[in-house]
This record gives structure tokens, C-alpha cells and sequence, in this order.
């Protein structure tokens, strides 16, 4: 346990420890401009450069950088705008978004001029390092491309098979009998049919 001017901490002191670490916080909302924290980041980022004069008020006011959250608001009634889940929406100043705009923008050209420097001083390197880091990465690919067709594959057999109806049992039946013929009276006058032999007349 780490010790504090060569004493032993209390059992006291390590329990008011551990109670101020792990107390609950309310949790800050954090807000991005280009994927970077608008309150760590850019706020003290600008305020430096207002301080330094590498901006003017002109370019980021003090309201700017005093209220960099505002509410959306409909263009034409004026009135608050919500999400789905029902928050309000914010949305930063316009200046503030055209200086983080515009830092983008100079630091995606600074890549790409560092990245051509290095292309113009040493191309045999660059383009040495470009092979060994396709030799390395094809055969990732090749299984990537492998397992997503499988995966593609058994998706969709097993959404044909979730929609195809379920087979019935057969139902056995029993076998049919056929009715017994119902022989009806003959009318009243018809002569009865002569019987039929099977042997030879004698005359």
C-alpha cells in the first residue's frame, strides 16, 4: 500500500479513500465536434488562441465561447426542437463550427503534405513498407471475405428456414367402405327378368 510521508495510512484514511473514488457522480454529458470533446478540447483550444491572437472576436466571439451549446430551434417558427426520445436538441454557434471546420481542414492538409514529403524523400522505403503491408494484411482479408460469405450463407438459410411453414403430420384416415347397393321394388306390372342359364337348350 503506498504510504504518505513514511506513515502507515489509517484504516480510516483507506476507507475515506475508497468512499471519495467510488461515490456516485452525476455523469457530464460530453459533447463532440469531429469526434473531439467540445469542453476539454476545442473550448480551451480557441480561448488559447484568442489569448495569443491567432483568432479575433470577429472569428469566435466571446458569446461563442461563453454558451457553445445552443438549443436548435425550427427555422421558421422559432420553436425548440426535440429528438425521438424526446431531448432537446443542441447544436454549437456557427463561428464555432467554421473554426473547428477549418482546423479539420488544415490538419487533414498537414497529413497529406507530411505524407508526400515522405514519398519524395524516400520512395523505394515508402513503397517497400506499402508491400510488406499488403503481404501481411491479404491473407486477413482472404479470411474475412471467407467467413462473411459462410456467415452471409447461413443467414439466409436460416431466414428460409424460419419462414418456410411447418409440415403438418399426416393425418391417417381409415379406408372407405363402399355402401351396400339398395335394391328398389319393381313397378307394378313389369315382368320379372327370365333367368339366364348357362347350359345348352334342348329342343
Amino acid at each position: 500500500m503506498t504510504q504518505t510521508n513514511g506513515a502507515t495510512p489509517t484504516v480510516s484514511t483507506v476507507k475515506a479513500t475508497f468512499q471519495a473514488m467510488l461515490a456516485p457522480t452525476s455523469k457530464v454529458v460530453s459533447r463532440k465536434a469531429w469526434g473531439i470533446d467540445v469542453s476539454t478540447v476545442w473550448l480551451p483550444y480557441f480561448t488559447a488562441a484568442r489569448v495569443s491572437g491567432a483568432i479575433h472576436e470577429m472569428d469566435l466571439s466571446d458569446a461563442d465561447l461563453g454558451a457553445p451549446f445552443r438549443l436548435r430551434r425550427d427555422k421558421d417558427t422559432g420553436e425548440v426542437k426535440f429528438s425521438s426520445s424526446g431531448r432537446p436538441l443542441f447544436a454549437l454557434p456557427q463561428n464555432l463550427t467554421s473554426m473547428v471546420n477549418r482546423a479539420r481542414e488544415n490538419y487533414i492538409a498537414g497529413l497529406h503534405q507530411v505524407t508526400r514529403a515522405t514519398v519524395d524523400e524516400n520512395p523505394d522505403a515508402y513503397k517497400a513498407q506499402v508491400e510488406r503491408q499488403h503481404r501481411a494484411g491479404d491473407p486477413i482479408i482472404a479470411k474475412d471475405n471467407s467467413d462473411q460469405e459462410l456467415a452471409v450463407m447461413a443467414q439466409m438459410l436460416a431466414a428460409l428456414e424460419a419462414a418456410a411453414p411447418v409440415a403438418a403430420a399426416p393425418v391417417e384416415t381409415p379406408p372407405t367402405v363402399a355402401p351396400e347397393p339398395v335394391l328398389e321394388a319393381a313397378p307394378a306390372g313389369t315382368p320379372e327378368p327370365e333367368p339366364v342359364t348357362t347350359g345348352k337348350r334342348h329342343k
